[in-house]
């Protein structure tokens, strides 16, 4: 049961080193695929030098795009789609796992983290005594997030809006579709990642802030829903 793990990048090559590296030491059972979003060369070669599927864009399409890239090529049962300046830990995707099979009416499963949002980083400060914490309504920040690949035909889901090419609300989007459809949103305790936040937007010499306001306002935006099996 293989895990496909999505890694879009534009920039920001130490920190994507660290991501690579990390996965390398605490994951087994995986196929890396990186969509690079038209970064330098020198981020490029490193790109082609570590022997995973690959997508080089000659410009940024965004993150929803990058995402959707790696979903159609990939081949596990469970896809993670991973920022690139995430550091993951040991055992961390296990429980990922392991929590989507523990009941089909969980559509994303996300880990605790020390940088991510307050649910996730109060529940990793917290460290109560449960495995797993499920909601609806939440907007689960896709820092690192797991899904089955079978969500991405389900009607009404779909794969990721396109147009919040800034990123910051693509994540949004995808979580109101799946409330819609009658998913449950789940964190799972024993699954901890680090992360180092908008090292991206940083690199690139963008504003994070902004672009949250602009990207924001596309939320009511329709936007047709493309799916994997098209």
């Amino acid at each position: 049961m293989t895990t496909s793990i999505v890694i879009p990048v534009f920039n920001a090559l130490q920190y994507l080193k660290m991501c690579v590296d990390s996965i390398r030491n605490h994951t087994s059972d995986y196929e890396l695929i990186i969509v690079d979003n038209g970064s330098k060369p020198e981020c490029v070669e490193y790109i082609k030098s570590i022997g995973c599927k690959t997508v080089l864009n000659h410009k940024n399409l965004g993150p929803g795009a990058a995402f959707n890239q790696g979903i159609r090529i990939s081949d596990g049962e469970y896809v993670c789609l991973l920022n690139s300046d995430v550091k993951v830990t040991a055992g961390w995707l296990t429980p990922l796992v392991a929590t989507l099979q523990s009941d089909p009416q969980i559509g994303i499963v996300g880990p605790l983290c020390d940088n991510i949002s307050s649910i996730q980083t109060n529940m990793a400060l917290k460290r109560d005594n449960i495995n797993v914490c499920m909601m609806k309504g939440y907007v689960m920040p896709f820092v690192c997030v797991a899904m089955r690949r079978s969500i991405f035909m389900r009607r009404g889901v779909g794969l990721m809006a396109e147009r919040f090419v800034s990123g910051c609300s693509e994540d949004s989007e995808f979580c109101i579709r799946l409330d819609r459809a009658g998913y449950l949103k789940a964190i799972a305790v024993g699954s901890f990642v680090n992360h180092a936040l908008s090292q991206t937007y940083k690199d690139n010499g963008i504003d994070c802030m902004k672009s949250v306001e602009e990207m924001g306002k596309l939320l009511d935006v329709d936007e047709e829903i493309k799916y994997l099996d098209d």
